[in-house]
């Protein structure tokens, strides 16, 4: 998962170093790949983009305003674990890469 995309934005930053790329993140906290979608988007392109987009969808279909606005703490939610996940995959950028033992 991610492998395309991690190479397109190779090939675009390759022509234009100065473009900031986007990676697509979940839409709902109540999609069943999330938040496994995002950590491994992140894992996988990490060092290609620049930002992860966020989409929420909030309606009030049932025009129960009370449900409604407490949907804010369901976003707020989903904003942690977000974060959750672009902060667990700065914290491994930043260790040193595991090299493999060379046998011979």
């Amino acid at each position: 998962m991610g492998a395309r995309a991690r190479e397109a934005a190779k090939v675009m930053k390759y022509q234009d170093p100065s473009l900031k790329l986007i990676l697509c993140g979940s839409s709902s906290a109540f999609m069943p790949t999330f938040p496994e979608w995002d950590r491994v988007a992140l894992e996988t392109c990490w060092e290609q983009v620049d930002y992860l987009s966020m989409h929420y969808y909030a309606d009030n279909r049932d025009g129960d305003t009370t449900s409604y606005l407490a949907q804010a703490a369901q976003f707020e939610s989903y904003v942690d674990t977000l974060a959750a996940n672009a902060v667990l995959r700065e914290e491994q950028a930043a260790q040193p890469a595991q090299r493999l033992p060379v046998v011979g």
